[in-house]
């Protein structure tokens, strides 16, 4: 495939708002959207179910919320044990262009702090990193509008 195309990385934190604005930003950006959800795997033990329930609920989430949005999304998944040398690995192999990150509070929504570093450090792609605006500003001002309406009634 030639066109470009960026990956979003997840590991945990199902987000709609972040799930939305990476969307958003592909539409905007005309970059077809990879999604890949890293499945934790210990180097002892087995998989935790719940790490593989919280991926579907992620890959599952991403493509109804991509389909409202009119979008088309690849879908992948993997079993790792290092996120930030499967994110790079997964650049290569699926030729993505691109990589986003998604932060809230200046966190990352999917992933830990140090994987997104890592991968910022190493990546030979663009980077993208999307911050949500904060969620105090909105109810602020859905408060106020209350308020103030409130006030122009009586």
């Amino acid at each position: 495939m030639n066109a470009e195309r960026v990956l979003l990385p997840f590991v945990d934190g199902v987000s709609v708002e972040a799930i939305d604005y990476a969307l958003r930003f592909s539409k905007a950006a005309q970059l077809p959207l990879v999604t890949l959800a890293l499945i934790p795997q210990p180097m002892t033990g087995s998989v935790r179910a719940e790490h593989v329930q919280q991926a579907q609920d992620f890959l599952e989430t991403i493509e109804a919320r991509a389909e409202m949005h009119g979008l088309s999304i690849e879908r992948h998944e993997c079993f790792s044990q290092d996120a930030a040398s499967c994110i790079l690995d997964t650049l290569i192999q699926l030729r993505c262009q691109g990589v986003i990150f998604v932060f809230w509070n200046d966190l990352p929504c999917f992933l830990d702090l140090k994987d997104v570093q890592s991968v910022q450090r190493q990546a030979d792609a663009n980077v993208y990193l999307l911050h949500l605006p904060p969620k105090e500003k909105k109810v602020l001002l859905q408060t106020v509008q209350n308020v103030l309406g409130n006030f122009i009634r009586s």
